[in-house]
């Protein structure tokens, strides 16, 4: 009886996703929540975006990271992007998409004794695919690739000019 019954959940939900229709159309309204797929630093950040056209959409977000580095190191960044999306209707309800955003970091590296505050700008190419769990819900997956005017991010524990990485969020649309 207890596995008909998770069988018969299972499909409704399967049911239910196969029937969400992506809301990617002019005039709707996108919140959004994502952090970096990275184990070494906590990163979060916050957005809006409506879409100007079917399947293009723009908006800002502001975003924070915090890295340890051990040693008494740490580098924090906080900062604001503004970006556009090209979601690809494909009457599924995987929805691939490419982006690009331009924004303003504030660093702050703390080094032992050493502090350096700093202020970078930045300019990030996406891409990934949203996955609407329902007609209003999606899950998004997607890889990023940062360049910035100053060394603002680490990588193997020297400071570069880019960083790359995987991002995954949760979007509400209205």
């Amino acid at each position: 009886m207890k596995k008909a019954v998770v069988l018969a959940g299972a499909a409704l939900f399967a049911a239910g996703v196969m029937a969400a229709e992506p809301m990617i159309v002019k005039g709707t309204h996108e919140l959004s929540l994502a952090g970096n797929l990275d184990r070494d630093t906590v990163a979060l950040g916050v957005g809006y975006g409506y879409f100007i056209m079917d399947g293009l959409e723009i908006g800002a977000d502001v975003a924070g990271s915090y890295e340890d580095m051990g040693d008494n190191s740490k580098i924090k960044l906080l900062g604001g992007d503004i970006f556009a999306q090209y979601n690809f209707k494909i009457d599924a309800t995987v929805v691939p998409f490419v982006g690009v955003a331009g924004g303003i970091r504030y660093v702050k590296v703390e080094v032992a004794d050493w502090d350096e505050d700093e202020t970078a700008v930045l300019g990030e190419a996406q891409l990934g695919v949203k996955y609407f769990v329902a007609d209003n819900v999606a899950i998004a997956l997607y890889g990023f690739y940062d360049v910035s005017d100053k060394e603002i991010f680490t990588n193997k524990d020297e400071m570069e000019k880019y960083d790359f990485g995987a991002r995954l969020g949760m979007n509400t649309y209205f």
